[in-house]
């Protein structure tokens, strides 16, 4: 749950504005997550961030590439839309 005194910012969609967002809001919130809790953490994205749609879909979709990757798929496994169940593991974002 994001604190009170958190204050909701708002970003241009330019290439230093989202390197900016990323970098100095999106990182330190999910370094150290379970990046398998994404419904999760795209909700604590969209509640401190206003607009950045591009960053965020960036950040999106480094989420569901981490949790591709502590299910054991390769790329092209990640990749494709016939997948296969596979055993879940845990896996913490850097």
């Amino acid at each position: 749950m994001l604190k009170a005194s958190v204050r909701r910012e708002s970003f241009s969609e330019s290439v230093e504005g989202m390197q900016a967002l990323i970098e100095n809001y999106l990182a330190p919130l999910l370094i150290g997550e379970d990046a398998s809790r994404i419904d999760f953490h795209i909700h604590r994205i969209n509640e401190l961030i206003a607009g950045a749609s591009f960053a965020k879909a960036a950040v999106e979709m480094a989420l569901w590439d981490a949790r591709g990757k502590s299910m054991g798929q390769n790329r092209m496994r990640r990749s494709s839309l016939n997948r296969q169940p596979t055993t879940r593991r845990r896996h913490k974002l850097m």
